[in-house]
């Protein structure tokens, strides 16, 4: 697991005193004192805020998850754009073939600067391969943490159980602690069986394709089943709010707070199921579109946690 202990902090770029009893200092050069000076304050500015961003390993997973499925989504955008170019062109030089007997050959050479917007899609789609991979094994650690969530669930349950009176918050307390208890064994369900297929196909453990890609569905299967199980316990909660003083600063500061899970579930949700079927039903421009805005939403949060 990475650590959230903060790295070495970078050179400054002021002189440091030398040990030396002849007291020297070195200094950074003129030339590169000159671009740092020239570094645009909103820049290192940004840079910080990201930094901050990727101190924890919730925080890496957030960034990579948008910058995966925004290089996705803009990918999509490249193919489509090149090919209704693609497509124009080709209409436009069969239009242009005059209308005589016999066969007539056409070659199309593709645009140079079609091959270019091709490549660069190429190239996020790989990028957004990689930054998927390298988010699912930061994964492989996270039974350690519904380990603990496990034990606290248990804790909670235990100490609650027939201590409540009143027949209506017990009710609503035993429809917390289901919701809660299917969240978390979905939960631990997905991460084992993805742990299972991401070692079993990087050689780890030795298991046949067959059974890694079962694993692999039935993690999916179990993530869309978690997911919506979320998306109730926010209806709960929502229903529940209602009841209560709608007008207040913290209802506010709930309320929003509220949407921005809500919707991003709901834009998960979809794509939690076309991925746990045979044959999918979402396309790939609007997968990257609903995964880009559930990024988006969990990016600004955590963008707002470490301003």
């Amino acid at each position: 697991m990475a650590s959230e202990q903060p790295p070495a902090p970078l050179p400054s770029g002021a002189a440091a005193s030398s040990g030396s009893s002849g007291g020297s200092s070195s200094k950074i050069p003129s030339k590169a004192g000159t671009m740092l000076a020239r570094t645009p304050p909103a820049l290192d500015a940004f840079i910080a805020h990201l930094h901050r961003c990727m101190q924890t390993p919730a925080g890496i997973d957030t960034v990579l998850l948008f910058v995966a499925y925004a290089s996705r989504l803009t990918a999509s955008a490249l193919d489509a754009a090149t090919r209704t170019a693609l497509r124009g062109r080709l209409a436009a030089l069969l239009l242009a073939i005059p209308a005589r007997g016999g066969s007539t050959t056409v070659v199309v050479k593709t645009p140079a600067a079609a091959v270019k917007v091709l490549a660069t899609s190429a190239r996020l789609r790989a990028l957004a391969a990689l930054l998927s991979e390298a988010r699912m094994v930061m994964r492989l650690w996270g039974l350690l943490g519904l380990y603990l969530s496990l034990r606290k669930l248990v804790a909670h349950t235990w100490a609650g159980k027939g201590k409540e009176n009143d027949p209506e918050k017990a009710r609503q307390q035993r429809l917390d602690g289901l919701m809660a208890w299917a969240r978390l064994t979905l939960g631990i369900a997905f991460q084992v069986l993805e742990n299972a297929g991401l070692l079993a196909h990087k050689g780890v453990l030795n298991l046949r394709p067959a059974t890694a890609g079962w694993c692999m569905r039935w993690a999916t299967r179990a993530w869309s089943a978690g997911t919506f199980v979320e998306i109730m316990r926010l209806l709960v909660e929502h229903s529940r709010k209602q009841a209560g003083d709608v007008s207040s600063a913290e209802y506010r500061k709930w309320k929003e707070g509220w949407t921005g899970d809500f919707v991003r579930n709901a834009a998960w949700a979809p794509i939690t199921v076309h991925l746990s079927v045979d044959k999918g039903f979402v396309s790939e421009p609007v997968i990257g579109g609903l995964a880009t805005l559930a990024g988006w939403i969990q990016m600004s949060r955590l963008w707002r946690e470490t301003a």
